[in-house]
């Protein structure tokens, strides 16, 4: 292992600066690919944490200190007898009733948890209290391989994808109140979903939440990412990748892209707006694990002077073929994608979206034969984090609730957007765009690509001065930004997971969390 891990980049170079490595937690487990380690930032009134899996237990780490000893860690496999519980993902967001931690398991379970509460245990290798969900598999025994909260929702609503293809909405007011409570103890019981989407009857790989929260997109095992409306079911639209099946999925940070890895060793941008794929990443040896969107590096870049010579490596996004590489990249939105994959890599990619990019995007859908109603509603032209009623969200989401109550008692006459899997693209409904042959794909070249773990990685985590990796072995390094960066845009997805006013720590640099205490 101290062999292998010389042959890790220990520092790399972007436009805005270098990044270096600052900690590395070394684990020794076997490579499972169904046994993902997954990252999450944690930002308490007491301090931010990063929190990852491994093997049966969930590890809570301080910010600074992902290579010290965990402040915390649960194990989920305590009782000697049962099926073998593992953690496959997580998720946090700021809730009301301080129970904030999302955790979905192998069996199909979910656990709400208290991170705060966990800190504070004097026993913190097991849950000192937690609200589950689906306990007895009764919803659903398949694995959970994505878990979100709804933004806005003040930690009410959640959503949790399973590998069987459906999607399930809970809502922790249905046992806890509109807010306030506490769960003091364990709480058991068959808590029903408010809402079913069956998003792909072929199975699920990865799913996630647009920043507002209305529109999910799901990775299908049947080589399509689809995006529906999270409140009515209804498919939106969505698109086939190259070859084999999407592994990961995301959004950007203003929900105007959609970037997903798999398979086919390229990372698909799908533009909401353009309705199909923009650019292609190539860079990987082998299938992408996990893509994320930078909303520290996306940046408004004022267009160079003419004649000017570029000064960056980043790639403007593919607007209209028959111009391709004609105009330079130079104005425009830059939004940051990095990506890593079972090839150890760590690649990123810079893709401007020129100016002209909605007169463009207009006339391109204008010329092809989609259902523009259902793609483009008047509603989505506002900004990304006004996608509900912001009252009836802040009052514990009456509305949206009936909403996906009535969908889920929706006759199964009516369910038609609901099974929208295929197995050939000839098959596939309207709202679905092809897979693009590679000689028109719009390919562009990654300003970094760095060897960054000993084992295939797994997932990647952006903050404000640092990037995280992990590795299906366990391992978390975490490299540091020595360029500091200003505060992302407002519309961040970010934004929307953001503790109450006054309750968040100003941000920190990583030398200075190193200096304190565990």
């Amino acid at each position: 292992m101290a062999h292998q891990g010389r042959l890790i980049k220990r520092a790399f170079r972007t436009p805005e600066g270098r990044f270096q490595i600052h900690s590395e937690r070394q684990n020794a487990c076997n490579f499972n690919a169904a046994r993902p380690t997954r990252l999450t930032l944690v930002k308490l009134g007491s301090g931010t944490y990063v929190v990852f899996n491994v093997q049966d237990c969930i590890h809570i780490c301080s910010y600074g200190h992902t290579d010290k000893g965990p402040l915390c860690s649960i194990s989920f496999n305590l009782a000697p007898s049962g099926p073998l519980m593992l953690p496959t993902c997580h998720a946090h967001a700021s809730a009301r009733d301080g129970f904030d931690l999302l955790v979905g398991l192998s069996t199909g379970d979910v656990v709400v948890a208290s991170v705060q509460a966990q800190l504070q245990a004097v026993t913190n290798n097991k849950l000192v209290s937690q609200l589950h969900f689906n306990s007895d598999s009764s919803v659903d025994a398949t694995r959970v391989v994505g878990v979100e909260w709804v933004p806005h929702t003040n930690g009410d609503l959640f959503v949790a994808a399973h590998s069987s293809g459906s999607v399930y909405t809970y809502s922790k007011g249905s046992v806890s109140g509109t807010g306030g409570g506490h769960f003091n103890a364990k709480t058991n019981g068959n808590l029903a979903p408010v809402s079913t989407l069956i998003a792909c009857q072929k199975g699920l790989n990865a799913m996630a939440l647009s920043p507002d929260g209305s529109r999910i997109a799901t990775a299908g095992r049947d080589g399509v990412v689809r995006v529906h409306d999270l409140g009515n079911g209804a498919l939106l639209t969505g698109f086939r990748t190259y070859y084999g099946n999407p592994l990961s999925c995301t959004w950007s940070n203003d929900g105007q892209y959609i970037a997903a890895g798999g398979e086919d060793d390229l990372v698909s941008v799908f533009g909401m707006e353009e309705q199909r794929v923009v650019a292609w990443g190539e860079g990987h040896g082998s299938w992408v694990s996990a893509v994320s969107f930078d909303p520290w590096a996306t940046r408004q870049n004022e267009g160079e002077p003419a004649g000017a010579p570029s000064t960056s490596s980043s790639a403007e996004v593919d607007m209209d073929t028959a111009t391709e590489g004609t105009r330079p990249a130079s104005a425009g939105t830059s939004y940051r994608l990095g990506s890593v994959g079972q090839d150890c890599q760590l690649c990123l990619w810079d893709l401007v979206v020129p100016p002209q990019r909605h007169r463009l995007a207009h006339a391109s859908s204008a010329g092809q034969d989609l259902n523009s109603r259902a793609l483009q509603p008047p509603a989505r032209q506002e900004p990304a984090r006004r996608g509900w009623d912001s009252s009836s969200v802040r009052e514990g989401s009456p509305k949206l609730l009936a909403k996906l109550s009535s969908s889920l008692h929706r006759d199964s006459s009516t369910s038609t957007h609901h099974r929208s899997d295929s197995s050939s693209s000839s098959c596939l409904p309207p709202e679905i765009v092809p897979a693009t042959p590679r000689k028109r794909m719009h390919f562009i070249p990654a300003i970094a690509a760095i060897r960054c773990a000993t084992e295939p990685a797994s997932d990647l985590l952006f903050t404000h001065d640092a990037l995280f990796t992990a590795c299906h072995g366990g391992s978390v390094r975490a490299w540091e930004r020595l360029t500091p960066l200003p505060p992302p845009p407002p519309a961040a997805a970010d934004e929307a997971h953001r503790p109450d006013p006054g309750t968040e720590p100003p941000p920190q640099k990583m030398q200075e969390r190193q200096k304190g205490p565990l």
